[in-house]
């Protein structure tokens, strides 16, 4: 299948901005990712009404069902 590693790691995004926020007063970010594996990725992430708020475009790699019995 080649790599499966995911370029963009969004679900670190969202702690990393609270953080920021909390320690360092910075409220935005934009992370870049994934260029050295040839699969660059942006994502941004901001507080917004004191929640953080992660957004990007994604490319759908693969898809699947979970079927129980």
């Amino acid at each position: 299948m080649g790599e499966v590693e995911d370029p963009a790691t969004g679900s670190a995004a969202g702690p990393l901005i609270a953080y920021l926020q909390d320690c360092l007063d910075i409220d935005r970010v934009e992370i870049e990712q994934g260029v050295q594996m040839g699969r660059p990725s942006r994502i941004e992430a901001r507080m917004e009404s004191g929640r953080p708020r992660v957004s990007g475009d994604v490319t759908v790699l693969s898809v699947g069902r979970v079927r129980l019995p």
